[in-house]
């Protein structure tokens, strides 16, 4: 019938539980969009936030960006949270910049200042 989904959602759990231990963890990485060899080594993550702040350096509307980072520097420099957005985007760090400026464009035009 139109509109009724091929599978319930209790059906896909219970198809999901019975995977191996490997196979779900596969399944997560591809679904959260992580590479399934990437090793997250400190040296691996510091020249990544290295190549994430050069990034930054190269985009032209970063005004609430630069605001936030003012306001609130603790956060918006924190590597914890640049490193969602290396994540977010494979760890291309010109993408990850692009999506940082973009959203605090985006929460500004919503929230306000």
């Amino acid at each position: 019938p139109k509109g009724k989904p091929y599978f319930t959602f209790e059906e896909l759990n219970r198809e999901f539980a019975a995977l191996s231990e490997e196979q779900q963890r596969r399944i997560m990485r591809e679904r959260h969009g992580l590479e399934p060899d990437l090793q997250e080594t400190p040296e691996f993550l510091s020249r990544k936030l290295s190549c994430f702040e050069s990034a930054l350096d190269t985009i032209a509307k970063k005004e609430e960006y630069e605001t936030a980072l003012f306001i609130m520097p603790e956060h918006v420099a924190s590597d914890r949270f640049r490193l969602a957005f290396l994540r977010a985007d494979g760890f291309d760090e010109h993408a990850a910049a692009t999506r940082m400026a973009k959203y605090w464009e985006r929460k500004v035009e919503l929230f306000g200042i």
